[in-house]
């Protein structure tokens, strides 16, 4: 006779807000330890396209509440790539028997009646080391790679200011084929971005900047989006009741200190490529 417990979980199915992120619940059994909440740090190694390795951290916390059958409640969070986040999970299983963790995002939605994957999904395992490790899974894409994790002495989720600084360097004009200065300027600010639908993270943490071109001031930027899984910035002017009229499309390369891009023009087309430095990292 199958004698294992069955797994309870308290399921969370709607985040209100995209600045603000909302709690997260699992149910874990009335016996279990405390042991599992804390901060883990580590990384994900993703192969989706490129190789990379990605930091992750997670907060997990056993609360003082109880579901309806009477288990206790778990609330987790996590931050990628040490800037991007908090964000919250919408649903976190714990089974103990077999030491299993579950731990769903999902992107709010407009309609909270329509259903639709988790945008980000990570299962895996926790070993007697206070470690957990195990798959990656993208809705957008499906499983991208592994992740690791270990319990950490901190006491709040690991997050910076990454994804600023000053990229100076040449750019060409695919025009007329000519050479001239770059200087790309982006800084935090107060606030949110709320990213397109095809990113798996609903905000970017708010950032403002300029656009310099041989010199000369060509736009400021008051939006950017970041794909932290990736490590791309989508930066570009506008207020949202403004059009967009100049887009930056950079790849960042924080082993190199480098952005690597182009410059859209909705009037214009693609015009400029460029690799520019971080002299102010």
């Amino acid at each position: 006779m199958n004698t294992q417990r069955p797994l309870r979980v308290l399921d969370v199915a709607y985040i209100v807000g995209c600045c603000l992120a909302a709690s997260s619940f699992a149910t874990v059994g009335l016996g279990a330890s405390t042991s599992v909440q804390g901060i883990y740090v580590g990384s994900m190694h993703l192969v989706d396209g490129t190789i990379r390795d990605i930091p992750l951290a997670l907060a997990l916390t056993l609360t003082d509440e109880n579901d309806p059958t009477g288990a206790r409640v778990i609330d987790g969070s996590f931050a990628i790539d040490e800037e991007g986040g908090p964000y919250s999970f919408v649903k976190v299983a714990y089974d103990i028997d077999e030491n299993k963790l579950d731990m769903r995002y999902s992107r709010p939605r407009n309609d909270p009646t329509t259903t639709a994957p988790s945008s980000f999904r990570l299962t895996g395992n926790r070993d007697d080391q206070d470690g957990i490790s195990g798959s990656v899974e993208s809705g957008l894409l499906g499983t991208i790679g592994t992740f690791s994790v270990k319990k950490s002495s901190a006491v709040r989720l690991p997050l910076r200011t990454k994804y600023a600084g000053h990229w100076t360097g040449i750019g060409h004009n695919v025009v007329d084929h000519t050479d001239a200065n770059i200087d790309i300027l982006l800084q935090p600010a107060l606030g949110a971005y709320t990213n397109p639908t095809n990113m798996e993270f609903d905000f970017t943490p708010a950032k403002v900047g300029s656009f310099y071109y041989d010199g000369e001031p060509v736009t400021s930027i008051s939006m950017a989006s970041i794909d932290y899984l990736h490590r791309t910035m989508r930066l570009s002017d506008g207020t949202g009741l403004s059009p967009i009229m100049i887009s930056l499309e950079c790849q960042v390369d924080f082993d190199k200190n480098t952005i690597t891009g182009v410059e859209d023009s909705t009037f214009r087309g693609r015009t400029i490529t460029f690799t520019l430095q971080n002299i102010q990292p």
